[in-house]
């Protein structure tokens, strides 16, 4: 019986789950303990980033869906294979401050909530090793693992093949999902929710952009200012006291007044993040219905005529429909990114209980795990 396209995207997203967890589990077993840990932590990273994360579902993707055509059809499906100009560049790297800083207001509030039930962040033991890289080697290798790698090997596999792959069953069911399994692929209670909030963010401006370059970018953004932050703290190099100044502002005295500042800020990050969105879709938008309009008529038609143009021949604007993309030009009336962006779809796919088989496994298996180290700090 052919199996659903559905179907066939969960059932990679668990494999890949499922192996994540299974390296992980061996990791903490010791399976890299013949190695220098320094050299660990990178074959580690490169495992599971390079290897189940992005080379693994590549390949089953192309296996599954487009075993005759092969990759080129897969970066299409993926939006790999679009290009972004300098400006949308820019906005991701604006939307990916903002969602650091949105990051840590979240992590901060979620680990308040859980420390309320008794829950502490587990305390790693440092093995007193001394690193085999000078200080901005170690940085270098850092911002590739935690910052560069995930970007781009992460964005994949949520938003280029579980996004992108789940839209026939609805643009705004896809987010949610993609977002959430975001989350716990982290196996961590203490990241779970503010990568999961992350997660609509970016699976947001891929839709938006119609491409995960910027999701990329922003994914990169967020963690490459944490890696910094980090080495400056440890290596005493330039806003080396941030953590400290931002603990001491949030240990207040006048907590009333701490509170409305935190909250006006908040506000403010909030208002950027939808302007600089919806600045995105105006530009994504403005740009394809340019390339309408110069695939349509040469210059020589242009000046020759005063006809109209008649968009809905186009083959751009027909792959456009074919991909129930809104496109409501009057900014003005705008009320919500949100509600400009996301397509109106018709015939939306009802997956079976068949279908939703895997994504049930990949929830229930990152829900243990994660529940498991929420477990462990209570411990």
């Amino acid at each position: 019986m052919k199996k659903s396209k559905v179907f066939k995207v969960y059932l990679i997203y668990f494999i890949c789950m499922l192996l994540f967890c299974l390296l992980r589990i061996g990791s903490s077993f010791g399976m890299l303990d013949f190695l220098h840990p320094d050299i660990a932590d990178i074959v580690y990273t490169a495992i599971i980033q390079i290897g189940i994360i992005l080379v693994l579902p590549m390949s089953l993707y192309t296996l599954f869906l487009h075993n005759k055509t092969g990759f080129v059809d897969t970066f299409r499906d993926t939006q790999l294979n679009g290009k972004i100009n300098f400006k949308v560049i820019l906005i991701s790297f604006g939307l990916g401050l903002l969602a650091f800083f949105v990051n840590i207001a979240i992590s901060t509030l979620f680990n308040g909530i859980l420390s309320f039930f008794g829950y502490s962040q587990p305390v790693s033991v440092s093995t007193g090793y001394e690193s085999m890289f000078p200080n901005w080697a170690t940085f270098l290798i850092q911002l590739t693992t935690v910052a560069i790698l995930p970007a781009i090997c992460e964005e994949f596999l949520h938003r280029g093949v579980l996004l992108n792959g789940l839209k026939e069953i609805g643009i705004k069911k896809a987010i949610l999902i993609s977002s959430l399994m975001f989350g716990l692929l982290h196996f961590n209670i203490n990241q779970f929710f503010y990568a999961t909030i992350l997660g609509m963010l970016m699976a947001l401006v891929s839709v938006v952009s119609k491409s995960i370059y910027p999701a990329m970018i922003i994914h990169f953004t967020n963690n490459a200012i944490s890696v910094y932050l980090s080495s400056a703290e440890s290596y005493g190099w330039f806003g080396k006291n941030f953590y400290n100044y931002l603990n001491n502002f949030l240990q207040s005295n006048n907590a009333f007044l701490t509170f409305l500042a935190c909250f006006a800020f908040l506000v403010l990050v909030v208002v950027l993040l939808i302007y600089l969105v919806s600045k995105l879709f105006r530009i994504s938008t403005l740009n394809r219905v340019q390339k309408v309009i110069d695939s349509m008529y040469t210059a020589d038609d242009r000046a020759t005529t005063n006809s109209p143009i008649v968009i809905e021949k186009s083959k751009m604007l027909q792959e456009m429909l074919e991909n129930n993309t809104t496109l409501n030009l009057n900014y003005e009336e705008m009320k919500s990114p949100i509600d400009v962006v996301l397509p109106k779809q018709k015939n939306i796919y009802k997956p079976t209980l068949e279908d939703n088989l895997f994504l049930i496994s990949s929830c229930v298996l990152g829900g243990l795990v994660t529940l498991f180290t929420f477990i462990w700090g209570l411990l």
